[in-house]
This record gives structure tokens, C-alpha cells and sequence, in this order.
């Protein structure tokens, strides 16, 4: 892939993102990234920046100030507790 802003090369590595609103900062390590090596824009793959938006969304009501994670971390909980709250619904079989 080739940046968008300076047609760079690119290369695959892990970030840090940030999300900071009016109640709290989120800061979440280690997250899979796609980086310009001349220029350092950001890129995220669509299923890392949904579960990025879905990390925060449910962690803006639980921090107050600022809180800090892993993404490995926080991605596989919230994975499986989603599989859970499908299973109780019915919408998705529990495997055996």
C-alpha cells in the first residue's frame, strides 16, 4: 500500500492510539497499524479501526480520567463476551 498523502512506502507495525473527549483519555497500546515510513501517516485495517470504535465506545462509560490498555487485551474479552451475549439471545449456536 502507498500513503495517500505522500505516496510513501508503507509498512506494517504496531501503535499507540489515542482517543480523547471531554470526560476522559483513552490510550490504547500495541495496536496493529499501517505506517508511512516518510511521512508517518497512520493507517488501520477496517476490522481494527471497527473494534478500535467499539473498544472505546464501551470504555468512555467505565474511565473517568484517562485509562491505558493492551489491544490483545481488550479485543479478546470484548470478543467473547459479544459471542456470549449472542449465544443467551439465540442468534449465534454454542459450539460443543
Amino acid at each position: 500500500m502507498r500513503c495517500v498523502m505522500c505516496k510513501g512506502n508503507t509498512i506494517e507495525t504496531k501503535r499507540t492510539f489515542i482517543q480523547e473527549d471531554e470526560h476522559c483519555i483513552i490510550i490504547i497500546k500495541n495496536v496493529p497499524a499501517i505506517v508511512c515510513s516518510q511521512c508517518g501517516e497512520v493507517y488501520y485495517h477496517d476490522a481494527i479501526a471497527e473494534k478500535l470504535e467499539e473498544i472505546v465506545n464501551r470504555l468512555q462509560n467505565m474511565v473517568k480520567d484517562v485509562g491505558i490498555f493492551e489491544f490483545d487485551k481488550v479485543v479478546m474479552p470484548l470478543d467473547k463476551a459479544v459471542e456470549a451475549a449472542e449465544a443467551a439471545s439465540g442468534r449465534v449456536e454454542a459450539l460443543e
